[in-house]
């Protein structure tokens, strides 16, 4: 069902976005659908800044900014994904294997569908 992709090419495990430093990776693929995903490279974004340091202390440094590669699935807003996303994330503190072979069967199931 998935297909094979180089050991260079990362997924991101249980995320459905992420955010690289620039030129990082070539290309990434989804953590919930296996799909390869969208990048904008070399967007700069305001950095967040240290929390210990006040808001007018931040603004007075210059508010930095930060280059970053974001890579987003281009799935994330179907219905299916946010399903297989939220049965991948109730499986981590599942207890039981039988249930967890439910989710995963429901899982597989919804990817097949996709």
């Amino acid at each position: 069902m998935f297909h094979q992709r180089s050991t260079k090419e990362p997924n991101a495990h249980f995320q459905e976005n992420l955010t690289t430093s620039p030129g990082k990776y070539e290309s990434v693929y989804c953590g919930i659908c296996d799909t390869k995903m969208n990048v904008n490279r070399s967007v700069v974004r305001k950095d967040l800044g240290n929390c210990s340091v006040s808001h007018k202390q931040y603004v007075a440094a210059g508010s930095p900014t930060t280059e970053r590669d974001e890579y987003e699935c281009p799935n994330i807003h179907y219905d299916w994904h946010k399903k297989v996303h939220d049965l991948q994330l109730s499986m981590r503190d599942e207890a039981s294997d039988v249930i967890k072979q439910i989710k995963m069967n429901e899982i597989l199931s919804l990817l097949h569908a996709k």
